[in-house]
């Protein structure tokens, strides 16, 4: 035999079949498995009593991730949904801007949160 080598993959080619596509109706995941990469939250955000409301206001996730930013001029109570990391535990709200600018972590235990400004 001139070429054994040749034979040898011949023999290994045999012996490969190409995989089926699965369909993810097949795959078993485990419980709590969770594919989406985002959630939704409500956030409510609201004004302590005579609390100026005028200031810029931020929320970020917590690894800093901006969700909102604009003027936190709430006379009432106002409600955001935003779409948020599904791994996101907490949200800071920062109020102001500059060297004037406070913020306030706040845990994310669920699909809802609130804010006081001002408070």
């Amino acid at each position: 035999m001139r070429h054994p080598w040749v034979l040898v993959l011949v023999v290994l080619g045999m012996g490969c079949q190409p995989i089926e596509p699965q369909s993810m109706r097949d795959i078993d995941f485990p419980d709590g498995f969770e594919i989406d990469t985002q959630r939704e939250v409500s956030v409510t955000v609201d004004a302590a009593n005579g609390a100026d409301t005028s200031e810029h206001l931020s929320i970020r996730t917590d690894d800093g991730q901006m969700l909102f930013e604009g003027p936190g001029s709430f006379a009432v109570q106002y409600g955001l949904k935003l779409r948020v990391p599904a791994g996101t535990q907490a949200l800071e709200f920062v109020e102001g801007t500059g060297s004037q600018a406070h913020s306030t972590v706040v845990s994310l235990d669920g699909t809802e949160t609130s804010y006081t400004l001002g408070a």
